[in-house]
């Protein structure tokens, strides 16, 4: 049973870094790799040793995904409530009429949308999957995992366990900023009707003196 399964124990890689963790897009914007602790209790390599080490390791992605995807589990709810306070803070910042108050709403979503897109989470996500990491499902996750089974050698297996970790981080990460992208696309094109509207008006101020 799943329940029974011992653990590998925590990354010692010092290119693994475990600390406190935020889900929030901020934090998806800023990520420089750290990964959410998980709990863990014993080796790979014990593991390894066992006649059902595909069984066990199997097991372990499950728990893995699992374990991760929780400190994810509120991660694209908060979004657009983020974004929205993002903008509204850009536009209030000394604006004096519509058409400015929309101008600057604009150039910062163009500038955040950057950043989104920037973000190392992408690729952190597709690369190690070889494929788009949200197009995964839970069982995906854990089989791909099992397949450390096949490996040969310990700084392999290691390896192959910190950049599962990493990637699976990436991918959760990548689907707030999907939200996010999704989100800015959609103020983008509200921001361009006001910008028209603010125009109109400025230009019925100047046709009217």
């Amino acid at each position: 049973m799943q329940e029974t399964i011992a653990f590998p124990p925590p990354l010692k890689s010092s290119n693994a870094r475990l600390s406190g963790f935020s889900s929030s897009l901020e934090s998806a914007l800023k990520w420089d790799g750290a990964i959410p602790p998980v709990t863990l209790i014993t080796s790979i390599e014990s593991v390894v040793k066992e006649p059902d080490a595909y069984e066990r390791f199997l097991a372990i992605g499950y728990s893995l995904h699992d374990q991760i995807s929780s400190v994810f589990s509120n991660g694209t709810t908060g979004v657009r409530n983020e974004v929205e306070g993002l903008i509204s803070s850009a536009a209030e910042a000394g604006s004096f009429n519509q058409l400015e108050v929309a101008l600057k709403k604009k150039a910062f979503v163009v500038k955040l949308l950057q950043r989104v897109i920037g973000s190392r989470a992408w690729s952190g996500a597709d690369q190690f999957f070889g494929v788009d990491a949200l197009s995964l499902d839970r069982t995906d996750f854990a089989y791909c995992f099992a397949s450390l089974d096949t490996l040969e050698h310990e700084e392999e297996r290691l390896g192959f366990y910190e950049g599962f970790l990493l990637a699976l981080t990436a991918t959760n990460f990548k689907r707030i900023l999907v939200k996010a992208v999704s989100i800015l696309e959609d103020a983008s094109l509200s921001i361009d009707a006001e910008i028209h509207s603010a125009w109109l008006e400025v230009k019925l101020l100047i046709t009217s003196t």
